[in-house]
């Protein structure tokens, strides 16, 4: 009892920082707090704390791969990589391991409340358990894991390893341990003063040890050393959750809302890095000539260990449009930098911007007379002849706030729908825009919308999915009729036979315009409950529908005027765009990666862009 008392004290303390508020935006430089930071062979790997949220550079951070997709959606408690793309992650139920960098992965434990797994120079798998600190085998077939000999009753917060196999654990109210023998026992490490260690990081030239502490600032122990604090420079009572040694031995050290610190004498004086007041700092990592740097609000960074300044690490430009004309593929991005590919999407060029002025791009349409429309809060951007022009739409409703969440081209007119101004329409080819009258014959109050939330067409019908429910027109959006569901629809979609289809919270709809009745669509191999329903429809290859249920991808088969739900082929994804290409393939837009499936949705491919 007192051991689970300890974890959950020391649980509060370390994921604070990383909780948010309910209902606030993304943190600031587009990542969500980031819980681990590794670099191994010149490529970094990120953990954040969202579902799947891991990711990969191999250009020092200037783009990134998704490979969380294949994971389980429980929370990340660590990571460790090692050389030949070996990667362990510890989540809530289990231990898992990649051997090809990411791209597969497998259980390494089929027990859960494992918080951080190690593979030894010693040769010894070692593991730390919540409650039981310290578990080792090993690294033979048929070794059993035990207990550690020397634990403590502590919560284990960081392990490190020398060159020469030595480990160092930090204990959360314990103090420091030390193995010779690569975790199979422990003995103590004496100190330091302040018991709550949080980080550790070794200097090998400077043979010191520095612990960070909860409240207690930094402790260094030389070679033949009593410890001794090192916090000069940092603001008083500041916990250090965060250690690092750079390759020019600079030390640098992350706290819990102080910002970022770095000690270019060995721990003497410490000087607050510029630009991070107010940040809490969760993971520091050695990279090329400088430190990655992970935060809880404010993103990611690289600082070089020369220079008083960092820059800003990105997460990659989501895609969220695609449209095919031709042959011919284009691509918009949420910035607004647009792609040309020829070959189906398996190679990409850039072309240029749209000038948005930094607005947030979500929409992209080509006409039929082959005008290019981008669709940002409150506006349409046309681009004829080479030229790019912003066309408003009418005032009223969000205005500048409210963002195209889709566009169609249907009876020889241009539509927009936003989130919560309406639906627009243009008879002139984009130029003009007026808000669409989508009132029907004795509507009243009761079937008022106040959101959109999809749009789809087949070039003659619209139709509509709102918070009341459908809302469709069958003549070019000149008249409209509606059926209301008491939970709104999700999203809507023409399949190929043309009919539509549309999702709620309550199940799957199959919906007949000619009566505006609808029925519920049969899907083999899905059952609906309160907490499990798709929240978005796509046309597919061929027949398929593509349904997202729970940041999961499937592939929805033809079944005797139904559909036949598949596994998940793509998990921790929030799609944005979904293309089918005319000869045989799908493209899909996320908020955190760009695939490509050669399949109809049963496998996906990671595409880069340049």
């Amino acid at each position: 009892m007192r051991v689970r008392l300890r974890a959950a004290l020391a649980l509060l303390f370390l994921f604070a920082p990383l909780l948010s508020a309910p209902g606030t935006a993304a943190p600031e430089g587009g990542w969500a707090p980031v819980l681990s930071i590794r670099a191994v062979d010149g490529t970094l790997f990120v953990a954040t704390a969202e579902p799947g949220g891991l990711f990969s550079s191999a250009d020092g951070g200037r783009s990134w791969r998704h490979i969380g997709v294949g994971i389980p959606s429980a929370n990340l408690f660590s990571m460790r990589v090692y050389p030949g793309g070996i990667i362990i992650l510890c989540t809530f139920d289990e231990a898992l391991i990649s051997r090809d960098g990411g791209s597969s992965w497998a259980s390494l434990d089929g027990e859960g409340f494992i918080k951080d797994f190690l593979l030894t120079r010693s040769g010894t798998l070692l593991r730390v358990h919540w409650d039981e600190g310290f578990q080792s085998v090993k690294a033979r077939e048929g070794e059993r894991w035990a207990r550690s000999a020397g634990n403590v009753d502590s919560l284990v917060t960081d392990v490190v390893e020398a060159g020469d196999g030595r480990l160092w654990g930090a204990t959360f109210g314990g103090g420091i341990l030390l193995s010779d023998d690569g975790g199979l026992s422990w003995r103590s490490f004496d100190g330091p003063e302040n018991a709550l260690v949080l980080a550790l990081a070794w200097s090998a030239a400077a043979d010191t040890l520095f612990a960070g502490c909860c409240e207690g600032g930094v402790f260094a122990r030389g070679g033949g050393e009593e410890w001794r604090s090192a916090s000069q420079g940092l603001p008083a009572g500041s916990s250090v959750q965060a250690l690092a040694v750079a390759a020019d031995g600079s030390v640098w050290a992350g706290t819990r809302r102080d910002g970022c610190f770095v000690s270019r004498d060995e721990g003497a004086s410490w000087s607050a890095f510029p630009g991070g007041e107010g940040l809490s700092v969760n993971a520091i990592e050695p990279f090329d000539d400088g430190v990655v740097i992970g935060t809880s609000t404010g993103g990611l960074f690289f600082a070089e260990a020369g220079l008083s300044a960092w820059r800003a690490l990105l997460p990659s430009d989501p895609v969220t449009g695609l449209v095919e004309l031709d042959g011919e593929i284009l691509a918009v991005s949420r910035s607004g930098r647009l792609f040309h590919s020829s070959d189906g999407g398996r190679e990409w060029r850039g072309q240029g911007e749209v000038p948005t002025g930094g607005a947030e791009c979500s929409a992209l349409l080509v006409t039929s007379d082959g005008s290019l429309l981008v669709g940002y809060p409150g506006r349409i951007f046309l681009r004829e002849g080479g030229e790019w022009t912003r066309r408003s739409f009418p005032t009223g409703g969000e205005g500048a706030l409210d963002p195209v969440i889709a566009m169609a081209e249907s009876g020889g007119a241009l539509y927009a729908a936003t989130w919560r101004s309406g639906l627009m329409r243009s008879r002139d080819g984009g130029r003009n825009w007026e808000r669409v009258d989508t009132t029907g014959p004795g509507d009243d109050d009761q079937r008022d919308f106040t959101y959109i939330y999809s749009l789809a067409s087949d070039g003659a019908r619209l139709a509509l999915a709102t918070d009341a429910g459908l809302s469709a027109s069958v003549d070019g959006g000149e008249s409209w009729r509606h059926s209301y569901f008491n939970s709104g629809l999700l999203s809507v979609v023409f399949d190929r036979d043309g009919t539509l289809w549309g999702t709620s919270k309550t199940g799957v709809w199959r919906c007949d315009l000619a009566n505006m009745e609808a029925d519920e669509g049969r899907i083999d191999g899905f059952r609906w409950s309160p907490l499990d329903y798709f929240s978005d429809l796509y046309r597919g290859a061929g027949g398929d529908l593509i349904g997202a249920r729970r940041n999961a991808l499937h592939r929805l088969a033809p079944r005797d005027g139904g559909y036949r739900m598949e596994g998940a082929s793509l998990s921790n994804v929030e799609a944005l765009a979904l293309l089918p290409l005319s000869g045989g393939g799908l493209l899909l837009g996320t908020s955190r990666g760009f695939f490509r499936s050669e399949d109809g949705g049963r496998s996906w491919a990671e595409v880069a862009l340049p």
